[in-house]
């Protein structure tokens, strides 16, 4: 349900391409409002700014939608300490009727 009603991208954050990260990176540290900012600081936004952008593209990084008070990481970790049993989202497909891709 989660995957057909959020469409991540990527599993989990270690499955984003290094390119696209620096990618998204180079282009917010490029933005004209982190301009005014001191040089220590700019980092530290657009490190936020990146991590904002990619939780909601990353399944596990995603609100949960049965519960938005936690994440899907979260959901996951609860239930491997209630069945005692090892839970890896490894990958996922999602399929969209009427899109060409």
């Amino acid at each position: 349900m989660q995957v057909a009603a959020m469409s991540p991208l990527y599993a989990t954050e270690a499955d984003v391409p290094t390119d696209e990260m620096s990618r998204v990176k180079e282009e917010m540290l490029a933005s004209e409002t982190l301009a005014s900012k001191p040089a220590e600081m700019r980092e530290k936004i657009v490190d936020g700014q990146v991590k904002k952008h990619f939780a909601e593209k990353v399944l596990m990084s995603q609100s949960y939608i049965l519960d938005d008070s936690k994440t899907v990481e979260q959901h996951v970790k609860e239930n491997i300490a209630k069945l005692g049993e090892n839970i890896v989202v490894g990958q996922f497909k999602r399929i969209e009727l009427g899109v060409n891709e």
